[in-house]
């Protein structure tokens, strides 16, 4: 089984995950094949949830649209690295009221959280 920290925006790279293949398995985490994070992919590359684990992909060119609101605090900051079913790879890929928001080791589509300003 393989556990991670959730990745910090720092180190991220520009544009947004392809959509996953959506393949689940056995978590083994494969040094040569996996990623933790942008970083450790080639340029042009992001570290992408892909079934079990997270694995460098070409990255979809970004597109401005930020849902407004901010992320809910993730349930957890350890995750088994299963993909989950509404994983995103930006807010784009949500629906209009969620944010693309970190649990685990994946980022998902969550109800965004609106703050009002009081004066």
């Amino acid at each position: 089984m393989w556990m991670t920290l959730v990745m910090s925006a720092a180190g991220e790279r520009a544009g947004t995950c392809p959509a996953s293949s959506g393949m689940a398995g056995i978590c083994v985490f494969d040094p040569n094949v996996n990623c933790l994070r942008d970083t450790e992919c080639a340029q042009g590359e992001k570290c992408c949830s892909e079934g079990c684990g997270k694995v460098c992909k070409k990255a979809v060119a970004a597109t401005p649209t930020v849902h407004a609101g901010t992320c809910p605090a993730p349930t957890s900051e350890f995750g088994i690295c299963i993909l989950l079913p509404n994983a995103c790879g930006g807010d784009v890929q949500c629906a209009q009221d969620e944010k693309c928001c970190p649990e685990g080791c994946n980022m998902v589509c969550k109800k965004a959280i609106h703050h009002s300003i009081v004066g």
